[in-house]
């Protein structure tokens, strides 16, 4: 054992069956499932298979093959493999071991095997990203901490749909995207872009799909470097994120056929201890597309808390406003951002942002949303209220007029019958004046009607007249319509409230310090209540339930029982609920 590290391959065999004899009898197995194991040990008739983790899985469930249920078989393998997997054990085995470990679980990840569920799948492969890293572990990129063969040995599993494309010139057209399942929707049209002038954000956003449609490790790495990015996130503001997005898509629009045959090569190539490039390599890209994640995040966490956001009032600011306008029109990235605003702040508050003066007001993704505001919906409902009773009031009196009233033949002037008599009209006058042209018996000087003679049948009936009726419709189609957009604004405001943000790793405070979790519950968490005080962890555990419906307090025991064995949180939990 060299600088705490174990290099004798039989010792570690030996730590692994004793570890295997723990998980056994920890789950309450059979004497002789045990027995076999100890048998092993005494008689040191230990198989090359158990110096790896697949062979240790099936040691386990051969020994457990005897009579024991599936469910406590599958309980001791995450078990097993939590120890595998935690820090302690990845720092203390050899270069090879951890390598070889980290491609079993990369690879066990990737094919869904039964033994090992997204949460889990997403702690173990944090650990072999965290636990040991590379030089540069000060970098303000995550992927820059890990360390780079491991890097590269995950894009080579990772296996992206996109297939690279590149110019005559050798030039990269595009990069591969991972949208979270829950980010994305159908029928959604991204641009397709061919002008050979257009900018990064243009660039970055050509054939804007998931290209890990398939691919669970994809997930996995984006979750975890999501989660890192989002603990890095509290201490810089969206300025620095959109700079550290803008540098990170300049190295992937870099990446050449060159560079792209030489990520191959070392995809199969690489070592701990030779010198790996991981410069656009594809969990470079993950990263890329989990920065932008953050920084809307941050964006719309900094506009809950300060009613600004420092990206969108910085030097960067057109930079800023050029990616929220490519981006939101994209499957539910508006959702999203007013997710967490909302969550955050309420929904008065995203009123305010939205309303005339806010700094969101002049958005273009942002108009169908203000017309889902409750004053905005009230006030085009009374004006589609008042248009629509402008308009029956104006039929009605035009029916009334259709039935009572003809017209002229000689001036169209309109005119009412109120007796027929002989048949035989003068317009505007008595038929039968005796002194002259006379309405009501009375003599008239002209003015009144045309004065010329016709029989009844002759008179045109009166009609609706459209010149009136024409714009109070188009009024009332107009409001109709307003009215329409503002009830699909108000399912906007609804779908984002629906909208279920699972990223275990995702978390973000408000200006109370305030958390606000996802519905699975956050495991980063976990580990760090293993690593401080009890008393600050009581009162966290405290602020995060309580964000949480009861219900859902429930969900979090399981993870509460991981760190009960060293605080008492389990009883705190159900006093809470």
């Amino acid at each position: 054992m060299e600088g705490g590290v174990i290099e004798d391959e039989d010792l570690i065999v030996n730590l692994r069956l004793l570890i295997i004899l723990n998980v056994l009898i920890s789950v309450d197995v059979e004497e002789r499932a045990v027995g076999r194991i100890v048998q092993m040990i005494t008689e040191d008739t230990t198989s090359t298979d158990i110096a790896t983790v697949s062979g240790c899985l099936g040691l386990l469930k051969d020994s457990m093959a005897m009579g024991d249920t599936s469910t406590k078989t599958k309980e001791a393998q995450d078990h097993l493999l939590r120890i595998f997997f935690s820090p302690w054990w990845l720092k203390v085995v050899s270069n090879k071991v951890y390598n070889d470990d980290a491609i079993f679980l990369m690879s066990a990840i990737k094919q869904r095997r039964d033994y090992i569920k997204e949460q889990t799948a997403v702690v173990l492969l944090r650990n072999v990203l965290t636990c040991r890293r590379g030089n540069g572990s000060q970098s303000a990129l995550p992927t820059s901490s890990f360390l780079p063969s491991i890097v590269v040995l995950l894009s080579c599993e990772l296996n992206a749909n996109h297939h690279e494309s590149f110019s005559e010139s050798g030039d990269r057209v595009g990069m591969p995207h991972f949208v979270p399942h829950w980010l994305s929707t159908e029928g959604v049209n991204t641009p397709s872009l061919t002008d050979g002038s257009i900018d990064e954000v243009d660039w970055y956003l050509r054939n804007y799909h998931n290209s890990f449609d398939d691919c669970p490790l994809a997930k996995v790495v984006s979750d975890i470097i999501f989660g890192e990015l989002i603990e890095k996130a509290r201490s810089i503001n969206s300025d620095e994120l959109l700079i550290m997005f803008q540098a990170s898509i300049q190295e992937q629009k870099e990446v050449n056929q060159a560079t792209n045959a030489r990520l191959l090569r070392c995809s199969g190539q690489a070592s701990l201890q030779g010198p790996v490039s991981i410069k656009g390599c594809y969990v470079r890209a993950l990263e890329t597309d989990a920065i932008l994640l953050t920084f809307v995040c941050k964006v719309a966490e900094e506009l809950s808390n300060y009613s600004r956001s420092f990206a969108l009032e910085g030097v960067n600011a057109v930079c800023a406003v050029r990616i929220l306008n490519g981006v939101m029109p994209l499957f539910r990235w508006p959702d999203l951002f007013f997710k967490v605003i909302m969550k955050l702040k309420g929904s008065g508050h995203l009123a305010n942002l939205l309303s005339e003066g806010g700094p969101l007001h002049n958005f273009n993704w942002c108009q169908q949303w203000m017309q889902g505001l409750s004053s905005h919906q009230r006030d085009v409902e009374m004006r589609l209220r008042r248009s629509e009773a402008a308009l029956r009031e104006a039929e009605i009196d035009e029916d009334n007029k259709a039935r009572q009233f003809r017209r002229c033949p000689h001036c169209n002037e309109m005119f009412g019958v109120d007796q027929v008599n002989c048949g035989v009209f003068y317009c505007g006058r008595d038929a039968h004046g005796a002194n002259g042209p006379a309405v009501g018996g009375r003599a008239v000087q002209g003015g009144y009607g045309c004065g010329g003679q016709f029989r009844l049948d002759e008179a045109i009936p009166y009609a609706r007249d459209e010149t009136l009726l024409g714009p109070l419709r188009e009024e009332v189609l107009a409001n109709r319509n307003l009215f329409e957009a503002s009830n699909q604004g108000a399912e906007l405001w609804a779908r984002a409230e629906r909208l279920d943000i699972p990223p275990i790793s995702f978390r973000l405070q408000n200006e109370d310090r305030t958390s606000m979790s996802s519905k699975i519950f956050n495991i980063s968490l976990v580990d760090h209540l293993q690593q401080t005080p009890e008393e600050e962890n009581i009162c966290r555990l405290a602020a995060i339930l309580n964000q949480l419906p009861r219900l859902e307090h429930v969900s979090c025991l399981p993870d509460l029982i991981e760190v009960s064995p060293r605080f008492n949180f389990i009883y705190h939990a159900i006093d809470m609920c």
